[in-house]
């Protein structure tokens, strides 16, 4: 049985990873300026927006996640060995949650509140206050912890070299991703819906921070 699982979570895997790998690269257009990245997403989105995509790229999402536990959670019972084995336990427990919280707050955002989870979405919790606090670790936890997933998947196949120079890099990648949403790169000044649509969320004051 886990045997069988393992194979249908690399499958899913696959599929996802072809849609988290453009959904990262438009991020890094953010690096281009607002219109760059907003250029970028919206290519990409005419893929995965397509009201028939959609509903399986979420279905997919959930889909992982139950059976990235399901493994998880067999291999905690017979035990974790090795570097590798603790890291990709420990990367995929960081991913599944982040999975579920951000496709979660992604359609909340949209179908709830109204708000296009475009440049300013992420933005917005990475420049105000308090949210900023917490988001910042959030994100760069996340991509770093799907990196350092992606490396152990490399490692147990067989490869050797790459799946080290990756989990080096997973940290460095994942700030720099991160960064141009921050106001760091440039100045970020969000839209009033935004500013309001967080406010709910948060005592922001209204004010970016310097």
């Amino acid at each position: 049985m886990a045997g069988r699982t393992r194979q249908i979570h690399r499958i899913v895997a696959i599929a996802l990873g072809v849609f988290i790998a453009l959904h990262l690269a438009s991020h890094a257009f953010a690096w281009g300026g607002i219109a760059a990245h907003s250029a970028a997403l919206q290519a990409v989105r005419l893929a995965y927006r397509n009201p028939a995509i959609e509903p399986l790229l979420l279905t997919a999402v959930a889909l992982q996640v139950v059976l990235g536990l399901r493994l998880a959670l067999s291999r905690w019972r017979s035990g974790v060995s090795g570097g590798w084995g603790r890291l990709q336990l420990a990367s995929g427990s960081i991913l599944a949650f982040f999975l579920l919280a951000h496709a979660g707050a992604a359609v909340s955002a949209r179908w709830l509140g109204g708000i296009d989870t475009n440049f300013y979405w992420p933005a917005g919790t990475l420049v105000l206050a308090p949210l900023k606090y917490g988001f910042w670790p959030y994100y760069v936890l996340a991509v770093s912890a799907l990196l350092i997933h992606v490396a152990c998947a490399l490692h147990f196949n067989g490869f050797a070299r790459m799946p080290r120079l990756l989990a080096m890099a997973a940290l460095p990648v994942a700030i720099t991703i991160v960064l141009p949403f921050s106001g760091a790169i440039f100045p970020v000044e969000l839209p009033d819906d935004y500013r309001t649509y967080f406010a709910n969320y948060a005592d922001i004051g209204g004010e970016l921070e310097p």
